[in-house]
């Protein structure tokens, strides 16, 4: 199924595939608990990316690499976040005592209607919004007595009214005819368009295959820092932007920070906002993962951006997508499940329960980074900026799309032995036992040229400028 899935990824950012032979697929064994085919559609995004990473080289030195990727290696890499180990302990999140995902301000409830809806209280603002709007503690025993008082409809309203976030959990066939579900429906996973016309940018013929990109990552969770730690492991130089009172949280700040630089920035500051339009000056992706509209009201939407560098490519990695009546809702990895269909075909629409994996966050963060790595090799060949754009749901229903392994093989198991897949980087955290780079290149070794570096550590300068 990995070889269709592939097939598919190459057909929607129109490149060819890889020769025969260049990819070597090994160690093909299921792990997901579940009968979704979620681990074949990332080893396929991998695939994917590896191809164009690889035609961006040859493009530089006319030659082709060959390219190993673990099948298991790949399955994992959906939890990598949740194995993480600083100084031989596991990094853990707030609240240990509620470990995701038996979160109570994360979770499923039913309603009176005898419907189901995922509420996210992710972040402070979003668990204080919800709990002052069923005016209730932070227990599963309350927000059940809170929420079964509602219609599933009427809640889902209240919520998004609000700005907080929570979705009805939905089939697939449900969200297909849902307003928002048709808009999507109608757009390919990983939308790239060209805007200007500008000369072609060449890459530089020296270093690594993204050497001399440089990549502006204002970005928060998971989604869209995975997409430029993935440039990052190929040689980019990615500065990760965040404001200085946003909360976060250490495991995922961890598992996406490795081979950037981290500063922080303040848009309210005019000082600030000088800054990031001399950073974007230079930039040649910049990528942004806030709620869509956001960064336009800051006067750094897409086109603000194209007449600052008519070079750049703009990315916009969301929840929903960027047009449609629920483009501006907020979402997260849970939501794309609850929405898309995941959860209800992963388990059932009485009984939902989340897949095993953080699928929505790193499948879209994989597909966000083909989605750069091909405008990046078309403005390398036929010139011209772009707009990249993809969404957790948009993924889910991706995934959701291929259907469900059969018998046996149906739900896989993760392997005891994961020690092959780890590696020990020396960090501002100390040392920070992590997974390796799952995309293995014969002559350009993945991996990231600078320590991991906590939040706001650096300068709001590009590392290359320093020297």
């Amino acid at each position: 199924m990995f070889i269709d899935i592939y097939k598919d990824l190459m057909k929607y950012v129109n490149r060819p595939e890889a020769p025969s032979g260049e990819i070597d697929v090994v160690n093909v064994t299921p792990v997901s608990a579940t009968s979704f085919h979620i681990d074949d559609t990332l080893a396929a995004c991998y695939m994917a990316n590896g191809t164009l990473i690889n035609d961006i080289w040859e493009l530089k030195t006319g030659n082709r690499q060959k390219i190993k990727i673990d099948y298991v290696h790949s399955s994992l890499s959906y939890l990598s976040f949740a194995l993480l180990y600083q100084n031989d302990h596991p990094v853990i999140f707030p609240d240990r005592h509620r470990v995701w995902p038996n979160y109570p301000i994360m979770s499923t409830y039913k309603t009176r209607d005898n419907r189901h809806i995922f509420i996210d209280g992710v972040y402070p603002p979003l668990r204080d919004g919800l709990l002052d709007l069923f005016n209730c503690p932070n227990n599963e025993r309350a927000l059940s007595t809170a929420i079964i008082q509602w219609e599933a409809e009427d809640l889902e309203y209240q919520i998004n009214k609000r700005n907080l976030c929570g979705t009805i959990v939905r089939t697939s066939e449900e969200w297909k005819n849902h307003p928002q579900g048709k808009v999507l429906s109608k757009i390919p996973p990983i939308l790239i368009e060209k805007k200007e016309n500008t000369a072609p940018v060449p890459f530089l013929k020296e270093g690594r295959p993204l050497t001399g990109i440089k990549v502006i990552d204002f970005t928060h969770l998971l989604a869209a820092p995975v997409s430029t730690r993935s440039l990052a492991e190929q040689g980019a130089e990615v500065l990760h932007i965040s404001g200085p009172r946003v909360y976060e949280f250490l495991p995922f700040v961890i598992d996406t920070s490795f081979g950037k630089t981290n500063t922080f920035l303040d848009l309210a500051k005019e000082v600030d906002r000088n800054t990031l339009i001399d950073l974007i000056k230079d930039a040649d992706v910049f990528v942004q993962g806030y709620t869509p509209g956001k960064f336009k009201e800051l006067g750094f939407g897409p086109e603000d951006i194209h007449r600052i560098n008519p070079k750049a490519i703009y990315v916009t990695v969301s929840c929903f997508g960027t047009e449609g009546p629920w483009a501006t809702y907020k979402g997260f990895e849970q939501i794309g499940q609850a929405v898309s269909g995941l959860m209800a075909g992963h388990s059932s629409l009485e009984n939902p329960q989340l897949l095993p994996a953080a699928v929505c966050d790193y499948l879209t963060g994989y597909l966000c980074s083909l989605g750069i790595l091909t405008a990046l090799y078309r403005r390398a060949t036929e010139g011209g900026s772009y707009t990249v754009e993809v969404s957790l749901v948009r993924s889910g229903m991706l995934v959701e799309s291929y259907g469900h392994r059969e018998g046996k093989e149906a739900s896989g198991k993760i392997p005891d032995d994961l020690e092959p897949f780890f590696t020990v980087s020396k960090t501002a955290y100390g040392d920070i036992k992590h997974f390796k780079p799952v995309i293995q290149m014969s002559e350009t070794k993945g991996d990231w040229e600078i320590p991991l570096t906590p939040l706001g550590s650096s300068l709001p300068m590009w590392r290359s400028d320093k020297g």
